[in-house]
C-alpha cells in the first residue's frame, strides 16, 4: 500500500508537469502560425524558456514527505518515479523537435537538486 503523504507528492508534481505541458502545447498552437513552422523564432524560444523556467520553480518549491514521516522504501522510489513521469511527459513541438527535462534529485535531503530542459533535434 502506497503511503500517503508520498501519493499526496506525486499528485502535486503530476500537476506541476500537466500545466507544463499545457504551456507547450499552447506555444505549439503559436509556432504552427508562423509562417516557417520548422525554422521558429526568438519569440517561440523565450515563451519555451519561460514555460520551462515555471516548471523548474513548481518543482523545486514542492516539499517531498519527510523521511520520518513517510515509508522509507516508497521515498527511495521517488526520483526514478519522477524521471520518468517528468520524460513521459515530454512532448514534440514541432515535426523532429522534442524537449525533455533533465531532474536531478538528492535522495539524502529529498529534494530537487536541478532541473533542466534538452531540446532534441
Amino acid at each position: 500500500m502506497a503511503d500517503i503523504e508520498v501519493e499526496n507528492y506525486k499528485k502535486s508534481v503530476i500537476r506541476a508537469v500537466e500545466r507544463w505541458v499545457g504551456k507547450l502545447k499552447d506555444i505549439q498552437k503559436k509556432r504552427e502560425k508562423l509562417e516557417d513552422p520548422d525554422k521558429g523564432s526568438p519569440e517561440i524560444d523565450k515563451l519555451i524558456e519561460k514555460a520551462n523556467m515555471e516548471l523548474r520553480a513548481d518543482l523545486i518549491l514542492l516539499d517531498p514527505p519527510e523521511k520520518g514521516k513517510a515509508d522509507e522504501k516508497e521515498l527511495l522510489k521517488l526520483p526514478a518515479w519522477m524521471k520518468e513521469i517528468i520524460k513521459a511527459k515530454g512532448i514534440p513541438v514541432a515535426k523532429g523537435i522534442s524537449i525533455v527535462p533533465n531532474v536531478d534529485f538528492d535522495l539524502k535531503t529529498m529534494k530537487l537538486k536541478s532541473f533542466g530542459v534538452t531540446v532534441n533535434f
